[in-house]
Formats: C-alpha cells, structure tokens, sequence
C-alpha cells in the first residue's frame, strides 16, 4: 500500500483505518522530511498503540488521532494523497445485490471530499481469504466465527466512481499463507479463540487437499485499487 502511490514534493497523507500503522509508518519513512502524514482509526487502542511506535521510532512527521472515516474532521482539500487499508465496505454496500445497505451513504464520499486535487487515493480489501471460509463452514453459525468483508473488483469501481474517482486502476493479488501442520494454522492469531468452538477433528481430514510436500497452503486474494480527483474545469 505505501508504494501505490506516488508522492509530490511536499506531500500531505491521510491513513485511513490505521491500525498499528502498518502502512502509516512505512509511508512515513517514504515522505520523510519533506511532508506530513495523518492516521486516524475508530478504535482507541489502535491509536495508543501506533502513537508508542511512532515515539520508539522517532518518526516527528507523523500523527494518529481517533476519527470515524465518515465523519472526518478535517475541511475540504486537505490531503494530496490518502491511503485506505482493509476497512472493509460491507458494512455500506451489498456487493452481493450490488447496492447500497438501508439508510448506508457511500464511505469514500468523505475520502473524495478531504482530497486536493490531483490527489491520489489508494485502497485495499479482501477479496478471498480461504481458510476464514473452511472456519466459517466448520462452525454453522455465522456469528461465531472470524467473517471478513468479502468483496469484488466490480464493487469497488463502483463505489470510487460514485464517489467522484476517476482514473481507476485495479490490481488482484493472489498469495498463500503456509503453515507447517494445521495445529500451527489454528494456533495463529487471529484464529486462536475460534479453536474450541469450531475445530471438528474429524474434518482435519478433509483438509488434505490444502496440504503440499508436509505443508498447508490456504490462499489469499487481495483487491488494490488506486484512483484520482481531477480538477474541476
């Protein structure tokens, strides 16, 4: 995400859903002296977190703040570059029935209206993650296992041309997360408290198919996606 974009002289950068700043600080070190960058994320933690890392890092040319991305807090035109790293858009559209969820405006409206022009805007999402699906079919219960925010290409041109974008330009990355024994992949992360309730021994072995040479391979496919706001003639 933080080589998607090209960066003028004195660059302005808003992070979108920064997280522990895993765009936001290599961005960071890519603008350096000559510019500025500003993460925000809805969660309090995420913000304490990243503000640790920046200090430990002595990284003085960027700032996180808490901030709901529909609601931003900052006046028109005010970043020549933003980055937005899986923060899923489910929530806002049905990329399903293709259309906006009940009472849903579209999120990016606010990234196109803080963007200068002719910013640039890059984003990223999920558009597979096979071993969430294995884990989601395991459990039969849809509010107990580990969702994402499944999208397609089709769904985010839309969305950035609904907002104003243009110059769309779309990439989908396919890579595999390996792991030496399916103990290890239950064992990761961001599946560790799933493990009770939706491991089934008895369908370890059907998992046989995502096994290669004593290691399992489940594959991910990520949508990146870079776009533009052109002056206005």
């Amino acid at each position: 995400m933080a080589k998607l974009v090209e960066l003028p002289s004195a660059t302005n950068a808003l992070d979108v859903g920064t997280g522990w700043g895993d765009c936001l600080i290599p961005l960071a070190r890519r603008i350096g002296s000559k510019g500025k960058i500003t993460g925000i994320d809805i969660k309090n933690a995420a913000v304490r977190k990243t503000r640790n890392k920046l200090k430990k890092q002595s990284l003085t040319n960027a700032r996180v703040e808490v901030m709901d991305a529909t609601e931003l807090k900052f006046l028109n035109n005010s970043f020549n570059v933003i980055i937005c790293g899986f923060i899923g858009f489910s929530r806002y559209y049905n990329f399903e029935k293709n259309k906006f969820h009940q009472d849903q405006n579209n999120p990016l409206m606010e990234l196109y209206r803080v963007l200068k022009p002719p910013g640039t805007i890059a984003l990223s999402t999920w558009k597979l993650q096979e071993d969430l699906e294995i884990v989601a079919e395991m459990a039969h219960d849809s509010s107990k296992f580990p969702g994402y925010s499944k999208e397609h290409e089709q769904g985010i041109v839309f969305l950035m041309r609904d907002a104003g974008f243009t110059d769309i330009q779309i990439e989908v990355v396919d890579y595999y997360r390996v792991y030496e024994s399916l103990d290890q992949w239950w064992k990761n992360e961001y599946l560790r408290s799933y493990y009770q309730i939706a491991r089934n021994p008895d369908y370890d072995s059907s998992l046989t198919k995502y096994e290669r040479n004593g290691h399992f391979y489940f594959k991910k496919s990520v949508i990146y996606a870079k776009g533009k706001k052109r002056n206005i003639e």
